[in-house]
């Protein structure tokens, strides 16, 4: 569903990364939202470490500490396809991430995260 990347408290949660034993990963994403845009924006996912504090100061205070990010831009001219440019290789720093997704586009949207773990 739509939800800006700074309404924080109303991401959308997709489950959990298991990154216990990595060192980085190469995150990639893609997608189509669900009918005509009317307003383009971004579509993207933050991985929060899933660390007890951490959570607690997103959920509670809308904070955003330590997150992992790609997006990629909804555009009228792609017909609602999307996909982010590369797979950015980010330094994993915790075991475990809750995966949200976003989305400022007017319009739901389906998305796929493809996450390449490695050492």
């Amino acid at each position: 569903a739509p939800v800006g990347r700074n309404e924080t408290t109303s991401l959308v949660l997709a489950g959990t990364l298991n990154a216990a034993g990595y060192a980085e990963a190469a995150l990639s994403l893609r997608g189509e939202v669900q009918s005509a845009l009317h307003r383009e924006g971004r579509v993207g996912v933050l991985l929060v470490p899933d660390q007890e504090p951490i959570v607690r100061a997103l959920l509670e205070a809308g904070e955003l500490q330590f997150p992992l990010e790609t997006s990629a831009e909804a555009l009228r001219e792609h017909r609602g396809y999307f996909a982010s440019e590369r797979g950015e290789r980010l330094v994993l720093g915790f075991p475990r991430y809750r995966v949200y997704f976003y989305n400022s586009t007017d319009k739901s949207a389906e998305v796929d995260l493809y996450a390449y773990l490695s050492n």
